[in-house]
Formats: C-alpha cells, structure tokens, sequence
C-alpha cells in the first residue's frame, strides 16, 4: 500500500517516470479495490494491456 502525502514531489517524479502502473498500484492511488479496476479495464474506462493470456494486467 502507498503511504504518501499526494503532494510529495518525490511521488509525483516516481509516478510520472512511471509508463505503465499493476492493477493493484492504480487501486491503492485510486482508494479503490482491484477488482474495480479490473472491472473499468473491462469496461473500457481504463486502458490496460495483458501482458501474457494469464499474466499481469499493466495500466497506461
């Protein structure tokens, strides 16, 4: 889990380095479950790309 102030320059350098960001570390940024994530990723609202057919989900 992140534990930062939002406006920790340092954090927003890492997450802007950042290209692609797990499923899990858009939910912690996000307050929400996993499984919401997956679900926008399914339903459109976020672009994401499997890495392989039972592989890790990577978020753009």
């Amino acid at each position: 889990m992140f534990l930062f102030d939002k406006n920790d320059q340092v954090c927003k350098n890492w997450l802007m380095a950042k290209t692609f960001l797990s499923t899990t570390e858009v939910a912690e940024l996000l307050g929400v479950t996993s499984q919401t994530v997956r679900n926008w990723i399914k339903d459109g609202l976020i672009k994401a790309y499997r890495l392989n057919p039972t592989g890790s989900i990577l978020v753009k």
